[in-house]
């Protein structure tokens, strides 16, 4: 047995029929060298009166009767496979006629690894016309032209691949791309990494958890855009799914607490390695003014004898003066900095939009000018969590002072009655 492809289903009896028949219509490929593993908790119809037909698939059936948690289904179909080679593939998927001699041919023989397939249709709707377009798809007529035809198919992470030149090193986090819906890895690899975290509940975010670990693991990552499958639209509940993928992303924060996952609760998929790019790489010293001598003592008489937090800030002169020793940093160059030029100093690398701190940590917590060049969105929710771990809160807001804000017409008065500003109305050295 070379290859296992594990598929798991719930109470998707049509999709169910379908990709099956479309794995009873590989060709160029011995029947011996690969099985089908379904692991059903369908509770709707008789899973076996769909498999019956597709025994010369040699395919195994395990029936589970609880409550459906697709990482417990995937690993449940894993622990019954017997290939070293391992494809996942979504209930909601069909595949090309020649889709499981080309895995076989192109990743037997490679150890260590995990690949990714292009996948059509992602976003498409139920009853829209390429569905029906779908709906009548044969495995005769399903090929890459009939997809590349149709330009509202592509894959959206395409984009993302082409600008890294499908080099992993070059995007900061790859594992945001791993999308479970298709995808092989060898058994090793997956062993090792853990398999499915089967805490994480519905929809969303319990794929690319498994990808970082399988990244931590240094394991060799693919993006093959010359396997495609299809996904077909089915009916979605958007609103509960897109709940159960925020509580999964805070899941994924929980666990590892760095600030790419703090960033990936609140950033969107298709900006969210180019908002890590830009991170990676910012300095506060452009986006704040020079703020004076006498202002700073002002900032230093507030926070005298009190348990304080500056966000913002990486200027060696206005570090150097304020009596503040605990600081959020965006980035490593910024941690680095700051620790050289404040001794003493514990430096948080965090954005601020979620941490792990109690509340009312701090007594005092300052945000300065520079907080103000991220969008709305960002600003709103650093100042939701400052408020929860500070028990008084200020902004500075340098009055007339121009930076590359997202609004350009920026306005403080958004900002919550009991978060204070402090209008620094003279910008003098």
């Amino acid at each position: 047995m070379i290859l296992s492809i594990v598929i798991p289903s719930f109470n998707r009896k049509e999709q169910l029929e379908t990709i099956l028949y479309y794995l009873d219509n590989q060709t160029n490929v011995n029947r011996h060298d690969f099985e089908v593993v379904v692991c059903d908790f369908s509770t709707d119809f008789d899973v076996e009166l769909i498999v019956s037909p597709y025994k010369s698939l040699n395919i195994t059936c395990l029936k589970v009767r609880e409550k459906f948690n697709i990482s417990k289904a995937r690993n449940i179909g894993f622990e019954s496979s017997k290939g070293n080679l391992i494809t996942f593939l979504d209930v909601d998927i069909i595949i090309m006629s020649g889709f499981v001699s080309q895995v076989i041919s192109k990743y037997e023989k490679m150890d260590k690894f995990i690949v990714f397939y292009y996948i059509y249709g992602v976003f498409q709707k139920k009853g829209s016309q390429l569905y029906h377009e779908i709906k009548s798809l044969t495995p005769e007529k399903f090929t890459n032209d009939w997809c590349k035809e149709r330009n509202e198919l592509r894959d959206v992470r395409e984009a993302i691949f082409h600008m890294s030149d499908y080099e992993r090193d070059r995007v900061p986090a790859p594992w945001a791309f791993g999308w479970s819906g298709a995808f092989s890895i060898d058994r090793e690899s997956f062993i090792e990494s853990g398999g499915f975290d089967e805490s994480f509940l519905g929809w969303g975010a319990e794929d690319i958890d498994l990808v970082y670990r399988v990244l931590n693991n240094n394991i060799k990552y693919y993006f093959d855009s010359e396997i495609s499958v299809l996904h077909v639209p089915h009916e979605t509940n958007k609103s509960l799914n897109m709940q159960t993928n925020t509580l999964n992303k805070e899941l994924m924060f929980k666990k590892y607490g760095t600030i790419e996952m703090e960033v990936h609760i609140a950033a969107s998929f298709a900006y969210f390695n180019e908002f890590l790019l830009k991170l990676n790489n910012l300095h506060f010293s452009s986006r704040n003014p020079v703020y004076s001598s006498s202002f700073i003592n002002q900032l230093n008489n507030l926070i005298e004898g009190k348990r304080s937090l500056c966000l913002g800030l990486d200027s060696f002169s206005e570090i150097k003066k304020l009596n503040i020793l605990e600081f959020f940093s965006v980035n490593e160059r910024m941690t680095n900095q700051i620790l050289d030029w404040k001794q003493g100093s514990v430096v948080y690398q965090t954005l601020g939009l979620q941490t792990q701190f109690p509340n009312d940590c701090f007594e005092i917590i300052i945000i300065f000018d520079s907080y103000r060049f991220f969008d709305e969105k960002i600003r709103n929710a650093i100042y939701t969590e400052s408020k929860r771990i500070g028990k008084k809160v200020y902004q500075i807001t340098t009055k007339g002072f121009k930076l590359y804000e997202h609004n350009m017409h920026y306005n403080p008065l958004f900002i919550e009655n009991d978060i204070m500003v402090i209008e620094n109305k003279v910008n003098n050295a």
